[in-house]
This record gives C-alpha cells, structure tokens and sequence, in this order.
C-alpha cells in the first residue's frame, strides 16, 4: 500500500459535518436523539446494515492476523493492508524488524521519494513519530512529504499503534480526541469508526459488539430505535450528543 495513499490525502476523506457542542447527554436514559438531520422514514433496516458492513470494522482484527475475518472482501483486506503497513513502520522502529526500513512498509514509496537523502529523513521522522507521538514529531513527518500531506492520516493510523502497544484503547481514543476536538465539523463517520477501531485493536471489545452498536445508534438517528440499546458507555454518550449524531446521520443518509 502506497505511502501517499495514506499520508498525502487532500482533504477528501475529512466529509464536514454539523457542527454541535458536547456532553448535552439526555437525562432520560431511554430518550432518542433528535434525528439531526436523519429521516426516520428514510433509510431502511437493510440499508442500515449495509452501513455497519461497510465499516470494515472486521479489518482491524483481520490486520491482528485473523484475514479470514475479512472473508475475501477486497475493500476489507486493503484497510488491513494500511493497518499492517503502519504495524510494520512500528516494528522497524523499535527494532523488532531489522530487514527494511520505514518506508519499505509502503509498497512504491521509494519510487515517490527516489531521492536517498528525502529518504532518510522519512524514515528518520517517521520513527521519530512510532516513538514519541507529538505534535512535533508529526510536524517532521509532514515537512518531508510536501505539498498536501495529510496530518490527519498520521493520527488515525498512530493512535492505532498505541491501542496495539499498550493494550489499551484509553490513549488511542484520547489521542484522536485532542487532535479533532469537541464534535462539530471535525469529525465524520471515519473518526467514529477509528474510535471503535482503537478499542477492537485493543481486544476490549469484538468487531461484531462494536457493529451491533453502531447499527443501534443508526436506528436511532432513524427514530426506530434509542440510544439506551448501545452497550459501549462513550458510544452510548455520543448518541445523546446531537453534534456527534450529525456526523453519524449524514454517514446513514448517503
């Protein structure tokens, strides 16, 4: 998987959302949300679970070592790949892996950046980053990628690390957390789904307990259902959030 693939985006994969507030969780613990844009006459239970498998929260244990998780599915099997390429940088990093270097973890890499000196100085930031995740060491990252490099892509797939490293989601959620901000236009399907990820990374929770509940809280942006069916506390309390929920209505209103 091609580093600029990931690295260099220009925006696309950031969908901008209604802006909300946050912590505005209902008193009453079977309340709905306001539908926040969603249609409760609008998408069907089908299509709802077409939402949750298009998630491919299956990927994250499938980039563990289980690719049967996958089940064949190309679109699932490419995200392991970004996972595992990202687990590879890791792995050099900490001198697990003696046999490459950074940027041999992204298949044409070295094609993008020919240059030996732009070279070393990738792979020299990019384990600057896999050891001390800052704001700093992620500046270093981007100044050696050019023009368009997404900062963004560096956070997903970094908080992912740490939920693998530590064995806990704690710090891979409140990495995503301070990087985005309160809920507002900053955040879109994708941070929720990596939220889930950090957990599932973690072996908190199944990719099957974090689809069920997302498929409950898109039953309650339709109206057919309420936020209180969600297990996961932060997920549940993300419901209630109308600016959390206007991310997930525009993702189930596609």
């Amino acid at each position: 998987m091609n580093l600029r693939t990931y690295v260099l985006s220009i925006g696309l994969l950031i969908l901008l959302c209604v802006a909300g507030g946050t912590n505005h969780m209902a008193a009453a613990q079977d309340m709905s949300p306001a539908p926040a844009g969603g249609n409760p006459n609008g998408a069907s239970g089908g299509d709802r679970q077409s939402r949750v498998d298009h998630l491919y929260l299956k990927s994250y244990a499938a980039a563990k070592g289980d690719l049967s998780a996958c089940a064949g599915d190309q679109d699932c099997l490419e995200q392991t790949d970004k996972v595992k390429s990202w687990l590879c940088v890791s792995s050099v990093c900490d001198g697990t892996d003696k046999s490459k270097e950074p940027l041999d973890c992204f298949t044409g890499a070295k094609n993008d950046f020919s240059d030996k000196t732009v070279q070393q100085q990738i792979n020299s930031s990019l384990c600057s980053y896999m050891q001390s995740p800052s704001t700093m060491t992620r500046k270093g990252v981007l100044s050696h990628l050019g023009k368009g490099a997404g900062e963004d892509v560096l956070i997903e797939f970094g908080a992912y690390i740490m939920a693998i490293k530590s064995g806990s989601s704690t710090s891979c959620e409140e990495y995503i957390k301070d990087f985005l901000g309160n809920y507002g236009p900053n955040w879109n399907y994708r941070w929720f789904k990596a939220l889930a990820g950090c957990r599932i990374l973690a072996h908190e929770r199944t990719p099957a307990q974090e689809e069920a509940d997302f498929s409950s809280w898109f039953a309650a942006v339709q109206g057919s259902g309420k936020c209180s069916d969600i297990l996961n506390t932060d997920m549940r309390n993300q419901c209630y959030n109308p600016g959390a929920t206007s991310a997930i209505a525009s993702y189930v209103q596609l």
